[in-house]
């Protein structure tokens, strides 16, 4: 009988090829490769980035990074056919309606032991028997105030010409049938949150015109709801010169805009933050709210001097968010029309757990973290390679953080198989529609991230 964290590799190497059984619930942590490999990774609870919980080059995040590898095993099938027309777990095969959520639990695991690489496998002997014990919850739990607002990474929604043609595009969907599934997903996402601002990353940069894909996914969501309740913020002009960019949509009836939309000129930004300045029509306060999507943790081959890994667990090109970070908050205060009401909130996609240097840069000028504040040590947004964390940010300027009653992440797609989006490839015709559903679940690979706010 065995139970996690194992102690040491030369543990697992006495092991390697016995039948063993664990004797404690184990946690799904990462479901990534479930419908290619029939494959999850298992731990006795759920895991965080260590730059999530302490700083950088820490003793405390590299022994959290060791104890994180020797705390988690894959749970293979027993075949090595990629892409299986039956996905193996849980239980009953993987469904829109049967999913397997990072978090559930896996009990009674009895199988073969392999370690290779220092990657620790499992093939089991029998169906392991799954729980459900983190289950989907129908729409954000988040206390009420008087002005809701929200974030989402929409995983590249791209519209072709807007007029059906012109697929693949760049990125998102290759075809008009994906496209139509990811928008349907990602309407009944944003729906659900209720938002009266909404901030938009990995939106396609094609402008604001009838076709672009801001106007017809606001199209499509005022078409969900029964009503012409959202407008988009027009900025006049694609923001800068990346295939993906930020964007603002907004209640009129909640909230009105004051003075034009914002965008940073400054070329440090890939992609520019939009600002924009509103007021709460049923109170008369003015807040700034600015969305943004930082340089990303990827393409590190190209990183030069200081943007390279450091080995800090900051990744590549922590340098230049730092800076994009600075520029930022300097922007911010010297801007006129966005600093003259004092209430600001930062919000996006920052590609920076919760103590790494830019997160910590925006502390440090007064900003105050709020999903960390509300959340506590076990806030996440997304999941990678097993591990969890949130890169997704609400950052508040002091005068705002007085009237934020409540944050949160709602937990509809980081927990999610990936299995469960839009794409159809990789799967049979039956699985492409038992996988598929129009519903919030796996909209996006980040979950959104919503505030809530009391103005007098």
């Amino acid at each position: 009988m065995l139970s996690l964290p194992f102690s040491s590799y030369e543990q697992v190497a006495a092991l390697d090829g016995k039948h063993v059984t664990f004797n404690q619930p184990l946690t799904v942590i990462d479901s990534y490769n479930l419908h290619r490999f029939g494959e999850l990774t298992l731990s006795h609870q759920r895991q965080f980035v260590p730059t999530n919980l302490y700083l950088p080059g820490s003793s405390q995040a590299a022994a959290l990074e060791q104890h994180n590898q020797l705390n988690r095993i894959r749970l293979l099938d027993h075949s090595d056919q990629e892409y299986p027309e039956k996905i193996p777990y849980p239980g009953e095969a993987l469904s829109a309606n049967n999913t397997v959520r990072v978090g559930d639990q896996v009990v009674s695991v009895t199988g073969v032991l392999q370690l290779s690489d220092q990657k620790i496998t499992l093939r089991p002997v029998e169906q392991p028997e799954f729980i459900a014990a983190n289950p989907r919850l129908q729409r954000p739990e988040l206390r009420s105030g008087n002005l809701r607002i929200a974030s989402l990474n929409l995983l590249n929604l791209f519209n072709g010409d807007g007029q059906g043609g012109d697929f693949p595009t760049p990125r998102g969907a290759d075809n008009p049938e994906e496209y139509q599934r990811q928008l349907a997903k990602l309407v009944a996402s944003v729906a659900a949150m209720d938002a009266d601002i909404i901030g938009l990353m990995e939106l396609e940069n094609d402008g604001f015109g009838q076709f672009s894909t801001i106007a017809q996914f606001t199209e499509a969501l005022n078409h969900a709801v029964g009503e012409n309740r959202y407008a988009f913020v027009d900025a006049g002009a694609p923001l800068g010169d990346d295939v993906i960019a930020v964007g603002l949509l907004y209640r009129p009836q909640v909230v009105s805009l004051m003075s034009t939309a914002k965008i940073s000129p400054d070329k440090v930004f890939d992609r520019p933050p939009l600002a924009q300045v509103f007021q709460h029509k049923a109170s008369g306060e003015s807040l700034t709210v600015v969305v943004n999507h930082f340089k990303s943790k990827g393409s590190c081959h190209r990183a030069e001097g200081l943007n390279q890994d450091q080995n800090d667990g900051q990744g590549c090109f922590n340098a230049k968010r730092q800076l994009q970070t600075n520029r930022l908050i300097t922007w911010l205060d010297t801007e006129p029309d966005l600093n003259s009401n004092g209430k600001q909130l930062v919000m996006g996609d920052l590609n920076a757990y919760a103590m790494e240097d830019p997160i910590r840069a925006f502390a440090a000028h007064g900003y105050k973290d709020l999903v960390g504040h509300f959340a506590g040590d076990k806030a996440y947004s997304y999941v990678y390679r097993g591990q969890s964390g949130y890169i997704d940010h609400a950052l508040a300027s002091r005068q705002l953080f007085t009237k934020v009653i409540d944050a949160a992440a709602w937990h509809s797609n980081a927990d999610e198989p990936r299995a469960l989006d839009y794409n159809t490839e990789n799967k049979t015709a039956g699985q492409s529609q038992s996988l598929y559903a129009k519903d919030g679940y796996r909209a996006s690979d980040h979950d959104p991230v919503l505030i809530s706010i009391k103005f007098d």
